[in-house]
């Protein structure tokens, strides 16, 4: 095709400015559109809120079981700048009883379950919430309420329900040794050394040694167990309720 075969496209310069206009118009309602879709994000509503605990790389796992939800009434920024204010209380108190109640590992600066667990027939002063904690526990176990030395055997039930590949007839065995030698009160002691102080020291029998070894359970003696949910949030909810939300809802997860 030569040149002067080729189409030649004029563009009509007639209505630019309404043209012009137009364009300038869509603009603005498509960034007002963008704006209200970015507000409507923040934008918060009277009613139950979910408060998610912040992400810790340190200690991953510590919000893995319990949720929080709390009522707000106000307007949106009101509702806003509360949950950043329970948000952040929530995060760092959760993640402070998660600390002190892990019966497996321990960390810098506290002394936890672990400590205990790691340190058997030895006097150990506990913070005041693990001191409260153990001694009302006991107090259950001895009324035949709950036990606080059945944590092997709730393990490794917990392990065996999460799992999908077992071999049910050890399972089934390494259970009911554990249930036989945790059930017995005779295989373990308590003692509060010095209640003002917050010293305790337990210890746990060479039966129960002996048979965590054969069924490589670990050492996670004493725990929370199956109340595990019960103390948290009664814990973290004195805290929240100390500091002006009384009314926190925790849910399992």
């Amino acid at each position: 095709m030569s040149v002067k075969d080729k189409e030649i496209i004029e563009v009509s310069d007639k209505h630019v400015v309404l043209r012009t206009v137009l364009f300038i118009a869509l603009i603005v309602i498509a960034a007002a559109a963008f704006a209200t879709a970015i507000i409507s994000i923040g934008h918060k509503d009277p009613g139950w809120q979910i408060i998610d605990a912040s992400a810790d790389a340190d200690v991953p796992f510590y919000s893995s079981s319990i949720g929080l939800a709390y009522y707000m009434e106000g307007s949106s920024s009101e509702i806003r700048q509360s949950v950043a204010t329970l948000t952040s209380l929530y995060s760092k108190t959760l993640k402070r009883m998660y600390m002190l109640f892990d019966s497996t590992n321990e960390y810098s600066g506290y002394v936890n379950l672990a400590t205990i667990n790691n340190n058997l027939g030895k006097e150990i002063a506990v913070p005041e919430e693990v001191f409260y904690v153990l001694t009302d526990f006991y107090e259950k176990t001895l009324s035949g309420e709950a036990n606080l030395f059945n944590n092997l055997p709730y393990e490794a039930e917990q392990a065996l329900l999460n799992s999908q590949f077992y071999d049910e007839e050890y399972e089934n065995e390494r259970i009911e040794a554990l249930r036989a030698v945790c059930g017995k009160r005779d295989n373990f002691s308590f003692e509060v050394v010095d209640s003002e102080k917050q010293i305790i020291k337990i210890n746990v029998s060479p039966a129960v040694i002996s048979v965590s070894n054969q069924y490589e359970t670990g050492s996670a003696y004493i725990g929370l167990n199956e109340l595990y949910f019960y103390y948290m949030t009664y814990l973290v909810g004195q805290v929240l309720a100390e500091n002006g939300y009384p009314d926190a809802c925790f849910y399992t997860k």
